[in-house]
């Protein structure tokens, strides 16, 4: 699912566009992932949309119900990952043919403002720095950052409060 600030027109003629949410819905075909040097990418949905005419309507509990039957390929399959809304689509008993949408929140998942991930990308496409993983002399990567002083741990060294066995405890 995505929503999209969109341009409506009543007619060819109208020059008064009516701006806008629009919702559409469709159909994950593929991930695909774009590979930038220096560890940039984006992530791209290739979807298949459904149309916001004769496809789509609302029942009278305000669900909204998808026909998917003969989806045709569209100009813009498109979307960056970061737009995309989770939703997944029920059978409807009631009217054959049509799919009920419910919106979800994925697990572990963060609202991280669209206006971010926008920012994201457009550092992604145009960012020309090189700043990947230091090299030796060698060519070799550095596993050590140098001027910082470090923290010895000892390995041998073991604070436990308490009576309990130790293997007890863990079990």
């Amino acid at each position: 699912m995505l929503e999209a600030m969109t341009n409506s027109f009543s007619s060819a003629k109208d020059n008064n566009p009516i701006v806008g949410d629009v919702t559409y819905y469709g159909v994950l075909n593929d991930i695909i992932e774009l590979v930038y040097a220096v560890d940039r990418k984006v992530v791209l949905f290739h979807c298949d949309w459904i149309s916001n005419g004769s496809r789509k309507k609302q029942d009278e509990n305000g669900f909204t119900l998808l026909n998917f039957e003969g989806l045709n390929p569209h100009n813009d399959p498109f979307i960056l990952a970061c737009q995309a809304q989770q939703v997944f689509y029920v059978a409807d008993r009631v009217d054959k043919g049509w799919k009920v949408v419910i919106k979800t929140t994925p697990r572990d998942s963060y609202d991280m403002n669209e206006q971010t991930c926008l920012e994201n990308v457009e550092t992604h496409l145009q960012s020309d720095t090189s700043t990947g993983p230091q090299l030796d002399d060698n060519m070799n990567i550095e596993l050590v950052r140098r001027g910082l002083n470090g923290t010895v741990v000892d390995k041998n060294t073991l604070v436990f409060d308490g009576d309990e066995d130790l293997f007890e405890a863990a079990s």
